[in-house]
């Protein structure tokens, strides 16, 4: 669980200029902006799906977005993703969500028998 979260902050420090940057907000606070930038990047997954097909490939997992650079030409030239793969990204996010859930279950169930002894 812990490098789920780990790799949920990267993510958000990457995508978000925001969950990068030290802030004064109160920690109550500082937990629901992480919480509403997890919210947006789960919405902007749904809605612009080819944005995030990177994720899935573990080159880019270790290495922080340049934030401050632009390449007019790349967007142009980048190859589109193709039917399949993005087949393969839809597999393998729902195999990550079950296994996740499955996880999450077994957790409960192991807390409410500790909680029964």
């Amino acid at each position: 669980m812990r490098n789920v979260i780990e790799r949920l902050f990267g993510v958000l420090k990457c995508e978000f200029k925001m969950a990068h940057e030290p802030n004064e907000y109160p920690i109550h606070i500082q937990c629901l902006i992480h919480l509403s930038l997890t919210l947006l990047h789960n919405f902007l997954q749904v809605w612009e799906p080819l944005r995030f097909l990177d994720e899935l490939d573990p080159k880019h997992w270790h290495q922080p977005a340049d934030m401050n650079s632009s390449n007019e030409d790349s967007a142009d030239d980048a190859p589109q993703p193709t039917d399949a793969r993005l087949s393969r990204h839809d597999a393998l996010h729902e195999k990550i969500a079950t296994e996740m859930w499955m996880q999450y279950q077994q957790t409960l169930e192991r807390r409410r028998q500790d909680r029964h002894h």
